[in-house]
């Protein structure tokens, strides 16, 4: 099985209320008997600033810091967002199986399960 993301608007970054859709595509040969499939997003946020260095050498209490010659570089990474929603099975299809947990067997070929999210207006570090 292959899986493939195809974005619908493909850019390099989203902001606030921006809504990020697509469609996941599977490539299957063979049956895959599955539980589901969940489309997952995740968004963060990665800062560097450069700066000299105010002290004689790399200090132990701050190991982000880094050294590049005479430059004090600072990092952070923040972790903004995070979704998931679950393309299949359908909401129906789930109602109409007798148990939760139910496997699923998708036959052999193409298929394509759309997805949308929205990113959040207000986000805070996870």
């Amino acid at each position: 099985m292959s899986v493939r993301i195809h974005l619908d608007r493909p850019q390099g970054c989203f902001t606030n209320l921006d809504f990020i859709s697509g469609k996941a595509i599977l490539s299957i040969t063979g049956n895959e008997t599955v539980t589901g499939i969940t489309v997952k997003l995740e968004g963060d946020s990665r800062t560097k600033l450069l700066g000299n260095r105010p002290y004689g050498g790399l200090d132990e209490r701050f190991p982000h810091r880094q050294r590049v010659d005479d430059v004090q570089v600072e990092s952070e990474l923040h972790k903004l967002l995070y979704k998931a929603v679950q393309v299949f099975p359908s909401a129906d299809l789930q109602n109409a199986a007798v148990q939760k947990g139910s496997n699923f067997t998708i036959p052999p070929g193409q298929h394509e399960y759309p997805f949308k999210f929205k990113v959040t207006l207000k986000s805070s570090s996870l």
